[in-house]
């Protein structure tokens, strides 16, 4: 199905700087030592929902909840160009709130624990690291499409750049960023020790001087291999899923084996080449001035073919982001707004029926972060991968509510409509401030539609203000306010408050 990831798998590395003497001094950088202490109070038992989303899974669903936070971080590097590095980085989270099917009162967890090696623009990682895949405002974002950093990071070995990195004799006119990842999901409802496969491709054209730049690349990721918890399910074949190295090959091209069933794997393993596979094509133009910097953004989505091949346009997310370059407004004492990010996600498409008819029957109706075989779907510890506006059940008793081991699947709204601003802002110079405002409209899936199709509103609001103080010798004052109304997620205010201090 993607020949084109065959080629990104097999993609020569490219390096421009000769490494120094490896005889130059170690240099160790001091470790950089965080430690927060809070807790959110909401009028709803459910947390609003931008209290939660995109923080790496580490904010409980229900409150009121209390947190501690602490993380560390250092790097050693050699060279009088720092061209080779080894860093480390640990954050341990422990939270109480009230318990549900999905999440215990008390928990302790990991979002990040990893080793890095990186010589020159090249890195090689291992462990938990908090990450965001795809071309958006990282800061302002409704959520990067297929990994938004909604959920706990993933345990994975990966390999990749660092960034852009020149691609030779083109004189920075071309660069590149890619990466390879395996990684480990652990236990699920469905499947128990299934694998992740990951990869990315993005290419720049345009120096890194030139007013103008743009911007392509793929995203592929796949949930494969693992052990069925069903074993007598009519699509898994003795319970275990294509996990031998002959298998992986197939995940990695993500191609269709000769025989599409044989004694060990079903035709459904055949059809779908051995996995649950997404991912997204992303495209991008940077236009900087001497007063401001644009973003224009685009992720299409793609389960199968049909997505590859645009069948279910329009579906995608488009953003436009506006930074300042301003330095007069840096030094204002007032009010200084440093970006805004406008986003509108649509995801009702899905290749529908006439697509699937137009390939086959075998692609299509794509039914977003869903798979009949990992019923889990596109989810990590019961929270989104992606786009935290395509909803799992664990978050709405609204549309087709089932509990956890019901092998329903878990993302039970997935056909939305989302528009959505942000903000950030600095208030007499030390204050930060950033507002999120995301009106959505949301259809369940295909076949299972909210309202009799008709859809159901949901508006979700956040302000958040950063403040230095200077207690306990200089720590960082955080508050924010979150609100939920519609028919989607529980009406609700919250509010939230933590003190931050840093060596």
């Amino acid at each position: 199905m993607l020949r084109l990831f065959c080629l990104l798998s097999l993609l020569p590395v490219f390096g421009q700087a000769q490494p120094d003497s490896l005889s130059e001094t170690l240099v160790r950088r001091p470790a950089s030592i965080t430690a927060e202490i809070g807790g959110s109070a909401a009028t709803s038992q459910q947390t609003p929902f931008w209290l939660r989303a995109n923080r790496f899974g580490i904010v409980p669903i229900t409150n009121p909840f209390g947190f501690v936070r602490f993380s560390s971080a250092r790097t050693f590097s050699w060279g009088r160009k720092s061209w080779f590095s080894l860093d480390y980085g640990v954050e341990v989270v422990g939270t109480v709130s009230p318990s549900t099917a999905y999440q215990p009162a008390r928990q302790v967890l990991l979002p990040e624990g990893y080793g890095r090696i990186r010589l020159d623009r090249f890195e090689l990682v291992a462990g938990r690291r908090k990450q965001i895949i795809g071309i958006v405002d990282t800061l302002l974002t409704s959520g990067s499409y297929s990994n938004s950093g909604n959920a706990l990071p993933i345990p994975q070995i990966r390999f990749g750049t660092t960034g852009f990195v020149s691609v030779p004799f083109t004189h920075d006119l071309l660069a590149f960023h890619a990466f390879f990842a395996h990684g480990w999901f652990g236990n699920a409802d469905s499947v128990r020790n299934s694998f992740l496969h990951q990869k990315a491709l993005y290419v720049r054209f345009g120096k890194s001087t030139w007013p103008v730049r743009l911007y392509g690349g793929l995203v592929h990721n796949a949930q494969w291999g693992g052990q069925a918890t069903r074993p007598n399910w009519g699509i898994v074949s003795g319970g275990q899923l294509p996990s031998s190295v002959k298998d992986y090959w197939y995940v990695i091209t993500s191609r269709q084996p000769d025989s599409i069933q044989t004694a060990t794997y079903t035709e459904y393993d055949g059809l779908n080449r051995f996995g649950n596979h997404l991912g997204s094509w992303d495209f991008a133009a940077e236009i900087t001035g001497r007063q401001a910097t644009w973003l224009v953004y685009l992720q299409h989505p793609f389960e199968d073919k049909s997505g590859l091949i645009w069948l279910n346009a329009p579906d995608a997310l488009y953003g436009l982001s506006w930074r300042s370059r301003s330095e007069r407004g840096l030094r204002s004492r007032g009010f200084n707004l440093r970006r805004i990010t406008l986003e509108y996600l649509d995801t009702r498409r899905e290749s529908d029926r006439a697509s699937t008819q137009a390939l086959g029957g075998y692609d299509g109706n794509d039914d977003y972060f869903n798979n009949g075989q990992y019923a889990d779907g596109w989810t990590y510890r019961y929270r989104t991968i992606g786009t935290p506006f395509l909803t799992p059940r664990s978050e709405t008793t609204v549309v087709n509510y089932g509990g956890p081991g019901t092998f329903r699947k878990a993302i039970v709204n997935n056909r939305v409509q989302v528009m959505h601003v942000g903000l950030l802002a600095a208030l007499f110079q030390q204050t930060t401030v950033r507002g999120l405002v995301s009106i959505s409209k949301n259809y369940g899936r295909f076949g299972k539609s909210a309202q009799d199709g008709r859809g159901i509103w949901q508006s979700s609001l956040l302000l958040e203000i950063s403040q230095p103080v200077s207690w306990l010798g200089g720590t960082r004052l955080k508050a924010a306010i979150a609100a939920d109304k519609g028919v989607l997620l529980p009406d609700g205010v919250g509010s939230y408050l933590s003190l931050q201090k840093t060596w």
